[in-house]
């Protein structure tokens, strides 16, 4: 039940709701309808006065451990100052209707807004804020806070402390500032910064902008096609469905595309990066980094750095980059380029086209009717079955067409070429060639230099 309390005032009204046989008394002070100014001092011995717009209410220690302000309807300025050195007063400052003016003092308090535009400042202390309805602008100041945005576009800083935030319904600004925080975007397009610290953020439905900022962050970007930044550190990043733009940054991080055609960016660091369905754009960047396209048409390069890269299910583009790299192209018709490097190339199923750059390279072509180059180096060239077009380039190469009508070219250089089964093509050309036709109808040309063939 509720009843007087016997503190008369003009410009506000003081309940109480008695705790009954195990529950503690609550004191509700309500300042009413209109824009009202209160000021909530906490003394040293925990007692608390409360000033609305000149007239003082006093509450004892005990009376202040659950303190409930009620500020009411109207654009109210609520002040909280003060500290006590042993007992703490309990204080929940309830803004209401309107768009009011919150500052927090330097307890844990609890702090509604309530409806309206409301600017929350929760000070020092561990505090609980909840901005209600409304575009509201919040600060949790230094403390471990707990912040729940509410419906509204709203701008909610967490400040120093490890921090818990929910952004709610609406277009939201969050920063989780330093310390490890925990983030929710909700539902909305958000815009959210970890800032520094080990921060768990997750996006959910919306295109959202996330920065993970400096630290070991784990980023869920959720639904909709957001734009996701891990920032420094070994972060762990899902980019969730829809068509996701990823950047890992420096460190060495874990990326998950998911559903959706993505764009994801490895950055510094030694990544394990996983496109997931869909036709994605993924650069490993320098490092040592471990990539796997899915499913889709994907479109790899494994930049600076020895790589392994499997392009999964789809007709892939993959490009190795520098470095020594392991690539398979999987199921599809892939093209794979293995560039800079002495690269281990395996072709996969289905008609690919591989080539194998600079470098000394070992490349199978698997099965399919494959176009194989191994380019600049002393390669080593498998076709695999199927009808396959095979030229070793410059260099020493050793090269074996496999099963199925092939047609090979040594190209310049000492090679040896193994046609197998098949009615196969073989030119050496330049270099002195050492040339085994195998079973088949083959047909055989040394080509220029001192050449030993067997048909």
């Amino acid at each position: 039940m509720n009843c007087c309390c016997p503190f008369p005032g003009k410009e506000a009204t003081v309940s109480v709701k008695p705790g009954g046989c195990f529950g503690q008394t609550e004191y509700h002070l309500h300042a009413g309808a209109g824009n009202d100014n209160i000021n909530i001092h906490t003394n040293l011995n925990g007692s608390v006065d409360v000033t609305v717009n000149g007239e003082k209410y006093h509450f004892t220690q005990e009376q202040a451990k659950n303190l409930h302000i009620h500020a009411g309807s109207g654009n109210d300025k609520v002040t909280s100052s003060g500290f006590a050195l042993f007992s703490q007063p309990n204080i929940t400052i309830n803004g209401g209707s309107g768009n009011d003016s919150i500052q927090g003092g330097f307890g844990n308090e609890h702090i509604n807004g309530g409806s309206g535009n409301d600017k929350i400042d929760g000070g020092a202390g561990n505090d609980v804020i909840s901005g209600g309805s409304g575009n509201d602008r919040i600060k949790g100041g230094n403390g471990d806070d707990v912040i729940l945005g509410g419906s509204g576009n709203d701008k909610i800083d967490g400040g120093r402390g490890n921090d818990d935030i929910l952004g709610g319904s609406g277009n939201d600004n969050i920063k989780g500032g330093r310390g490890d925080d925990v983030i929710h975007g909700g539902s909305g397009n958000d815009s959210i910064k970890g800032g520094r610290g080990n921060d768990v953020i997750l996006g959910g439905a919306g295109n959202d902008k996330i920065d993970g900022g400096r630290g070991h962050d784990v980023i869920l970007g959720g639904s909709g096609n957001d734009k996701i930044k891990g920032g420094r550190g070994d972060d762990v990043i899902h980019g969730g469905s829809g068509n996701d733009r990823i950047k890992g940054d420096r460190g060495n991080d874990v990326i998950l595309g998911g559903a959706g055609n993505d764009k994801i960016d490895g950055g510094r660091g030694h990544d394990v990066i996983l496109g997931g369905s869909g036709n994605d754009s993924i650069k490993g960047g320098r490092g040592n980094d471990l990539i796997h396209g899915g499913s889709g048409n994907d479109r790899i390069s494994g930049g600076f750095g020895n790589d392994v890269i499997l392009g999964g299910s789809g007709n892939d583009r993959i490009s190795g980059g520098r470095g020594d790299d392991d690539i398979i192209g999987g199921s599809g018709n892939d093209h794979i380029h293995g560039n800079r490097g002495n690269d281990h190339i395996h072709g996969g199923s289905g008609n690919d086209w591989v080539s194998g750059g600079r470098g000394d390279d070992f490349i199978t072509g698997g099965s399919g009717n494959d176009h194989i180059h191994g380019n600049n180096g002393d390669d080593s060239i498998h076709g695999g079955s199927g009808d396959d077009r095979i030229s070793g380039g410059r260099g020493d190469d050793l090269i074996t067409g496999g099963s199925g009508n092939d047609h090979i070219h040594g190209n310049r250089g000492n090679d040896t070429i193994f046609g197998g089964a098949g009615n196969d093509r073989i030119s050496g050309n330049r270099g002195n060639d050492f040339i085994v036709g195998g079973s088949g109808n083959d047909r055989l040309n040394g080509g220029r230099g001192l050449d030993i063939l067997f048909g």
